[in-house]
Parts: structure tokens; sequence; C-alpha cells
């Protein structure tokens, strides 16, 4: 039996996020542990479903032979207890499970977990045979919860089987209710010897979403950026994970507006969860990070400044070469939403030319030179846009992870110090 671990961060209660700035990640060599599947946790469900099963669907972007599953209870001020923790394989993402593979998790030992407030907590290792791009269902009893910390844009549907505890069936009658959101689970990693990991970090644009309509057409058709940078990956370095540490609505610099948080996933700053979301993933030796077009269009209070954009991602990128990661900076792609303030082409311009020109950044990955229309920079090329100006269609999202310079990002480096 091996100790329990967890990490505690700052406890947020449902209305206000309160994390850290720069507290100290874990450590990266964890073994030949590597992410498979990410989602950063935004969102405070302060009223869950009692003594009811969730199952969770999440997508794995990497294969291997053991697994183990970080759940979260980040935005708790309660302790989450999940009395019953099951994974197995869906069945085309839907709530059957493919027989046989329903499989028990366990947390040093025991069935039950009981994750304190503000803490994530990894599992036993599973022996469990994943494979890339075929859904695993983690099916979750839980009691009685005050709250639960979610992804709030899932793309995929989870299920809900009330008043029951469903976690151990292999059919999926008792999930009756359709749950658009992806709660408790953060993270997947699989073993992989002589692994990594590279993380995409930031706002919708990396969460991958549409335009509504078309949103709703692409769901659990994992047409994110991330996704498809995944399957660029495996192609050639199949023991390399690509994970997703997207938050639609995220800022650099300025967590959700308090009093939003329960309806809005738009999650802590990304100067906030940087560590834990990105520096914290194991094997991470890359991140590519993009973040800066909802700081100018911000709902709620004024713009941050173009200095304070910039001072923000220099902050990042100072914060993982202290730990021996590569941070490969996108460039900001144009917007003509609703939001969009009159002045949005020249800051986004003005920030751009900052990547490009005068930051750490161990290289720049020129997202804005991909998705605008050569004809008016200032828009998305009409053939990349999803139909709100703003956010790529799945044309779009192919095109930004062919941006990526698979050489420059998996030319190995030195690789995270630990410790």
């Amino acid at each position: 039996m091996r100790t329990l671990r967890f990490a505690v961060v700052a406890v947020a209660a449902a209305t206000t996020f309160l994390a850290p700035t720069a507290t100290a990640a874990p450590a990266l060599c964890d073994g030949n542990w590597v992410g498979s599947f990410s989602a950063a946790p935004g969102f405070v469900n302060s009223t869950p479903p009692q003594n009811s099963t969730v199952r969770a669907i999440v997508v794995p972007h990497l294969g291997g032979e053991t697994l183990r599953l970080t759940m979260t209870n980040r935005f708790g001020t309660q302790p989450l207890t999940v009395e019953t923790t099951y994974v197995g394989r869906s069945v085309d993402g839907t709530a059957e499970l493919v027989g046989g593979t329903n499989t028990p998790v366990t947390f040093d030992g025991r069935g039950t977990v009981t994750i304190p407030p503000g803490a994530d907590i990894v599992s036993d290792a599973v022996r469990f045979d994943t494979v890339a791009f075929q859904p695993l269902a983690v099916s979750m009893y839980l009691g009685q919860a005050a709250a639960t910390s979610e992804h709030f844009d899932a793309h995929q549907m989870s299920w809900l089987a009330m008043g029951s505890n469903a976690a151990a069936d292999v059919g999926g009658q008792r999930f009756t209710v359709p749950y658009p959101l992806l709660p408790i689970v953060n993270r997947v990693d699989v073993e992989a010897t002589a692994g990594r990991t590279i993380v995409t970090f930031g706002d919708s644009i990396t969460d991958g979403f549409h335009n509504v309509p078309m949103q709703l057409g692409t769901f659990g058709a994992n047409q994110r950026y991330p996704d498809y940078l995944a399957r660029r990956v495996a192609a050639t370095h199949p023991k390399v994970g690509v994970v997703s540490a997207g938050i639609s609505g995220n800022q650099v610099t300025r967590d959700a507006t308090p009093g939003f948080e329960t309806t809005l996933g738009y999650g802590p700053s990304a100067v906030s969860r940087f560590d834990r979301d990105a520096l914290a993933v194991p094997g991470v030796t890359d991140v590519i990070l993009m973040e800066g077009t909802n700081d100018l269009a911000s709902t709620f209070h004024a713009p941050s400044t173009i200095e304070q954009i910039t001072a923000g991602l220099a902050e990042l990128i100072t914060r993982a070469h202290a730990r021996g990661v590569r941070v490969h900076l996108g460039t900001i792609p144009p917007r003509t939403d609703v939001l969009a303030p009159p002045d949005a082409y020249a800051s986004i311009t003005a920030i751009n030319n900052w990547i490009r020109t005068a930051s750490e950044a161990d290289s720049v990955v020129d997202f804005d030179a991909t998705l605008r229309d050569p004809q008016n920079p200032a828009k998305l090329h009409p053939q990349f846009d999803s139909g709100d100006g703003i956010h790529p269609n799945s044309a779009g999202y192919q095109a930004m992870a062919d941006t990526v310079d698979l050489a420059t990002v998996l030319d190995g480096g030195p690789g995270p110090r630990c410790g």
C-alpha cells in the first residue's frame, strides 16, 4: 500500500477564486507517467446530484497499459467524498460500457476517497488498456456532496444515474440524465517509458469552442486544436502526450468576476492556475501558450492594458523556464465578435508584435498569421471562422494544429527540473 498523494491549492468559495500566483508545482519527473487527458476545472457546481452516480466521459490522447486518475475538489470549501470509482471503456461516448472493461479504482488501496477542500488527489495505478481516442467512462458514486469542481465547456456528454450507485454497471440503462459538463475528473495519466507531455494552455480557442450552432454539430467529435495536434504528434512520437489546459473565457491576469463563477466557467487567471494546470502535469517539457483576447474584451470590468497582458505572459514564461519547461507562445488571432472593443485590432497587433520580437519564449507559434484573412487582417479568414468572428471552425482548429512546428516542440530540450 502506498501513501495517498494529494496537492492542496488555495481554497476558493463558490463565488470567489483565491488561487496563489506563484506556488511551487509538484515534482514533474513522476516515474514514467505522462499526461493523456486533462480538463482544467473552472466552474463550481454548488448543487450537484445527491446519492447519485456520475459517469464522466473523457477521451485520452495517448494509450498505455496502466493508468491513473487525478480527481479534484479544487474549488470546494468542504471535503468531497467519492464512495466508489470505476473506469471502463465507453461505447462511442455513451453510458454503455464495453464488456469486461469496467475496473475498480482505488486510492491508497481503498475504494472510497475523501478529497480535502482545495485539493487534487491521484489514484493508485490501474492495469487498464487505454487506447488513444477511444473514450473512457469514469463512474463515481457520490453520497452527499456539497459542491463539485467541474470543467464547463467539456465538448463531450457525461451521464448521471440519479438516486443510485451504478458505478459498477456495464449497461447504461440507469444513466438517464445527460450532463454536458465534466465533474471531478481533472486528468488521466498513462505510463510511457521515456515519454513526455505537451500542454496546450489557453482560453476558449484552446478549449475548442465554436459558434453555438456549430458547437452543437461538433459536440463529441474531438475537433479541438489539441485533438488535431495529438493526432499529428502520435503519428511520429507514440510516447508523447498532448493535453489541454484551456478554459473558455479565461484571462491572463484576472480571475473570473466574483459572483459569476457558478454560471460562467471562466476560472482562475492564467497567472493563478499555470503551476497546477501546466507545470504540475507529469512529464511536461513544453507548453504551447495562447491567451490575452479575453483580457481585452472584459464583460464585467475595464479591459486589461497591453502592458498588463504582456507582463502576465512574461511571468508565465519565467516560471516555466525556472522549472526547465519550454514555452511556445502563440500569437492572438483577430476578432470581430460582438464583444470586441473598437481598438481590438490595434491591441492584438501590439501584443503580437511583442510576442514575435520581445518575449523570452522558446519559439513563436503564429496562429494569427494562419487564421487571419489576408485581404483584411483584422478578421478571421472566412474559411476558418465558425460564424461568430472570434472562434475558429474545425478547419481552423486543424490549421492551428498544423501551424505548430513539431521539429521545434519535439526536439527534446533539456527536460524538466525535478525535486
